[in-house]
């Protein structure tokens, strides 16, 4: 995630959320901890800093944690479903990418002082009732 210089108009999925930090968006989404986010995006994006995090936490090299993880312009793509996912919840938690933390929030772009933020809603339950919340609120309710 990125940090958006204020003040900005913040579109979240459609969504008007004027003068607003994206943060504003996580009580909404209270995880269930269902599992659906390690498995159903297309790879998870992990920066430089991050996967020598994670390989810090893990205990091994960062060339044996990126094997099978695609390069790209950004960082790293890293597969899914994710192999840290155990029974057990994540065996990353720790040390997880940033694009984990704020799940299911993703950004789609920004222009001058429009930020768009998607929320995952397919697949996520919580991001399903923030949006709705915020549909609410656009409404007055």
């Amino acid at each position: 995630m990125y940090r958006v210089s204020p003040p900005v108009n913040i579109y979240v999925s459609g969504v008007a959320w004027n003068r607003a930090s994206v943060l504003a968006l996580l009580p909404l989404l209270a995880c269930r901890g269902c599992g659906q986010c390690c498995v159903k995006p297309e790879g998870v994006l992990v920066q430089d800093y991050e996967a020598e995090r994670i390989a810090g936490h893990l205990g091994c090299e960062v060339v044996e944690l990126q094997a099978g993880w695609a390069r790209v312009p950004e960082g790293w793509l890293m597969p899914t479903p994710c192999r840290f996912r155990t029974l057990l919840g994540c065996a990353i938690y720790a040390a997880r990418p940033v694009v984990c933390k704020y799940y299911p929030l993703y950004r789609c772009q920004q222009q001058g002082t429009r930020a768009t933020v998607g929320v995952w809603t397919a697949w996520c339950q919580a991001g399903a009732r923030a949006i709705g919340q915020l549909q609410m609120w656009e409404r007055g309710g």
